[in-house]
């Protein structure tokens, strides 16, 4: 063989030495990146706060975080903190779905109190992880209309409403609608026997 064949065999042969050691090397960043445990602001950048769900914007934008956060990383817990007197029922039960969509496990928790709406998203929680601090309280006035409708119309909105749950909750909307209708206050111990949640205990949050 030539001399110069032989050269350039064998920097051709370097450079896939090279190519392969940087591939390898960059497939194990990307592995050690995902395998690593999440610091202390990531797991804070998973906690999403709800008290206000009388502004549509406000409720899409939290429907985008939630799915932003999913999609960064679905195997780490995702921490929703719901402290509202309800609003929007639209766009409320629209949330609802999405928390219900998300492949992260989903931890719901309100510290004073979660009301009509609200309550429908502290129960979208993944079952077992729905709490509520020993003070909090929830109540469910019915499904409120932002407007007045013909009593036949309302019926067919509120029919809507009704298959919607069923949509979200599947085989727990009974309970939910039960809940929902019953125009009363829940103390956190009767809303565990109502299906709104499951245990009753104080979130402990440690001081950065």
């Amino acid at each position: 063989m030539h001399p110069v064949w032989g050269w350039v065999l064998y920097n051709v042969a370097l450079e896939m030495i090279r190519l392969c050691i940087a591939t390898l090397l960059i497939a194990l960043v990307i592995v050690a990146g995902c395998d690593r445990p999440e610091t202390k602001s990531e797991k804070h950048s998973r906690v999403v706060e709800v008290t206000d769900l009388t502004d549509a914007k406000s409720i899409e934008d939290i429907g985008r975080e939630l799915k932003r956060i999913d999609d960064r990383n679905s195997s780490m817990a995702i921490m929703i903190e719901i402290n509202s007197d309800g609003g929007l029922a639209w766009e409320t039960l629209n949330l609802a779905a999405t928390i219900r969509s998300l492949k992260s496990p989903i931890h719901t928790h309100t510290t004073t109190g979660a009301h009509s709406g609200a309550a429908i998203l502290v129960a979208a929680g993944t079952p077992g992880h729905r709490t509520a601090d020993p003070n909090s309280m929830f109540s469910f006035m019915g499904i409120q209309l932002a407007e007045e409708f013909p009593d036949d119309m309302e019926r067919k909105l509120r029919l809507v409403i009704r298959n919607r749950l069923d949509t979200i909750f599947g085989a727990d909307a009974s309970s939910i609608e039960t809940a929902l209708n019953s125009n009363r206050v829940y103390d956190p111990d009767q809303a565990v026997g109502a299906g709104i949640i499951d245990v009753v205990r104080a979130v402990q949050r440690k001081q950065n």
